[in-house]
């Protein structure tokens, strides 16, 4: 899971690029980089690292300002040990040089390696976004590339990748690539600015709106899209199979104010809330104070509220600096940032009955130390509701549960996932009403039901290179 952000366009689109991080900041905390390309003097710069956005771009440091091509990314590390080889952009060849942006998961990631690496490609990181850069340079023409080729050379990745992808290119010289898997799982937008020949590609609605992008609409699962070095727009769709959009992204990963396969994630979360509520309803609990977990389940709490007619509070100050728990690499990281990141406003606890809300039980981190510090403030029973239901399988398009047994509802009823948080109740959405709320046609439900919606082939692998690379992680953190 990351964010991406490309614009080409006729003006300089640095600054614009680097705002538009900002805003995509959530998805992505490990590194930060952006690639840069002025076609008037065929120049490019790259600048990655890791860190934050604000800490890896400065005015030092942010490239090319005068290029009007460009490419910028977030990562959350999935795959990879996380060195400076592994960020994003990447890039490959010359005259033309391609650089690539992605955002997904490639679940046979280390076969395909293998085999690339059989068939003459060498790589120079572990981040599984190279297997897509190598095919795409092992396919695209080094001369006269045109929209024939580039389709070409996408159905090739295709044909051999398997997983969740969205991808943003550049090509040096010839314009910009954005394309889907063919299952749509991770979410990819376009929009065009009023005035301009531009257009812009983002994981998120609103990091194009910021930027006075209009008209905004998604690539299609499957599709190919190419605005050449004059601005025209050629686009193909070269797979077409059911839809399967990640259903975490509606629930967890995106912002309130976007809006994913023209659904408002903010009005999809309050209607979990009011979801919910029926099933707090049937429990019968004495409920004083309904609290939601700082950021995302404050939507959800307040549906929670409003339709039990109990007040909703504010009951855990956010130390915003520490940012997003789940998306850390480790679970000593996770565990070490929230006992930093979260603190209890003692009066709203005190002598009451809480019902504790948030967007999802993972691993049972967060709920766990939540519920502690409610009853560590005076709460005198702590009662929890989830909006999504219980997460009982890995997820392998790119949040970071590969493991099964690190699933605190794996294989555990709901009083025992209750006993193990230390919680007095816990009511969970259930699966079918949770799709009913959010409305789409076609949803990836695998963390729920154990069903995948592509070929697994690979799965085993990366679940070992997942394990082996916190390991490492966790060394490099002793």
């Amino acid at each position: 899971m990351c964010g991406i952000i490309a614009i080409i366009d006729e003006e300089p689109v640095a600054e614009w690029i680097y705002q538009s991080m900002i805003q995509l900041q959530h998805r992505g905390q490990d590194a930060a980089g952006i690639f840069t390309y002025d076609p008037q003097t065929n120049k490019h710069f790259l600048h990655k690292n890791r860190g934050l956005v604000n800490q890896v771009l400065t005015a030092k440091t942010l490239p090319l300002t005068e290029a009007s091509w460009g490419i910028g990314h977030v990562r959350y590390q999935t795959v990879g040990i996380g060195g400076v080889e592994d960020t994003q952009p990447m890039i490959a060849g010359e005259n033309p040089t391609i650089a690539l942006g992605y955002n997904g998961n490639i679940v046979n990631y280390l076969p395909l390696k293998h085999r690339l690496e059989s068939e003459g490609c060498k790589f120079s990181s572990s981040c599984d976004a190279e297997v897509i850069l190598q095919i795409l340079t092992k396919h695209l023409p080094k001369q006269n590339c045109r929209f024939e080729d580039i389709s070409k050379a996408v159905k090739q990745v295709y044909k051999r990748v398997s997983g969740a992808y969205s991808v943003v290119a550049v090509i040096t010289g010839v314009g910009m690539v954005a394309f889907r898997d063919p299952a749509g799982i991770r979410p990819l937008l376009y929009g065009t600015r009023q005035g301009s020949k531009g257009y812009g590609f983002a994981s998120e609605t609103y990091a194009l709106t910021f930027c006075n992008f209009e008209n905004l609409d998604n690539i299609q699962p499957g599709e190919v899209f190419f605005v050449d070095k004059n601005f025209q727009v050629h686009r193909k769709r070269l797979v077409e199979q059911p839809a399967s959009y990640c259903s975490f992204e509606f629930n967890y990963f995106a912002k309130p104010n976007t809006v994913i396969e023209n659904r408002e994630v903010y009005r999809m979360r309050s209607n979990l809330g009011k979801l919910l509520a029926e099933k707090v309803k049937l429990e019968d609990y004495a409920i004083d104070v309904v609290i939601p977990i700082p950021n995302t389940a404050r939507p959800a709490a307040l549906a929670v509220a409003r339709h039990l007619n109990i007040p909703c509070e504010d009951g855990f100050v956010k130390q915003e600096h520490i940012g997003r728990t789940f998306i850390m690499p480790t679970q000593k990281q996770r565990e070490s940032a929230i006992s930093r990141k979260l603190a209890p406003v003692y009066s709203v606890f005190e002598g009451k009955n809480v019902m504790l809300v948030d967007d999802s039980i993972v691993r049972g981190t967060v709920s766990k130390k939540v519920t502690a510090l409610a009853r560590q403030a005076g709460a005198k029973k702590v009662y929890f509701g989830s909006t999504f239901p219980p997460i009982r399988y890995p997820c392998i398009y790119g949040i970071d549960f590969a493991d099964k047994e690190q699933l605190i509802a794996h294989n555990r009823t709901i009083d025992e996932i209750a006993r193990e948080i230390g919680l007095d109740g816990l009511v969970y959405n259930d699966i079918p009403e949770f799709k009913k709320v959010i409305g789409v046609s076609g949803l990836c439900k695998a963390c729920l039901t154990g069903k995948y919606p592509t070929d697994v082939e690979g799965m085993e692998e990366l679940k070992k290179l997942r394990q082996k690379d916190i390991l490492n992680l966790e060394k490099a953190h002793t």
